[in-house]
């Protein structure tokens, strides 16, 4: 027995009415729930320690919506980890386009630039995040401290903090 094509071939081009009930239509409110409830888990995991257990769950939530801020942006973290710093770079450029008030992506992308030595980019980025999100203390005090080493001032020492 043939299968019935989705679209009626009548001359029509409207879809079979029997048809179109077949497909399940897409709930965005439960594919953000799932996202959310992927991220999450995938976060914990990266807390713990397990980041190979993390990245599938984050590669899932990124098939879900492509455009996921916090599943680019923890990806982003994973690949930083991988020493793999172009694809941090460009997963984070992506997670703070899709949250450009989210401070996380913008500070991650100027340290992932600073680890690259690339710091005239970094303090852009950084500073383009601090207009976004102008409360956050650690983007703020990240854009000082990457203003002080172009001007020549050395970062303090670590025992001295």
């Amino acid at each position: 027995m043939p299968v019935s094509p989705l679209l009626s071939c009548r001359g029509t081009g409207q879809p079979d009415s029997l048809n179109a009930r077949a497909i399940p239509e897409l709930d965005p409110a439960a594919s953000r729930a799932q996202v959310a409830e992927l991220c999450s888990r995938a976060a914990l995991l990266i807390e713990q320690g397990d980041s190979s257990s993390a990245e599938p769950l984050l590669l899932e939530a990124l098939r879900i919506d492509p455009r996921a801020p916090k599943a680019l942006n923890n990806l982003g973290v994973l690949r930083l980890g991988q020493g793999r710093l172009a694809a941090a770079a460009e997963l984070f450029d992506a997670a703070q386009e899709a949250a450009p008030q989210n401070p996380e992506p913008h500070l991650n992308l100027a340290l992932t630039l600073e680890l690259a030595g690339d710091y005239p980019r970094a303090l852009v980025v950084a500073e383009k995040g601090l207009v976004l999100c102008a409360t956050d203390a650690v983007l703020a005090a990240h854009v000082a401290r990457l203003r002080a080493l172009q001007a020549g001032i050395p970062p303090l020492p670590k025992e001295g903090l």
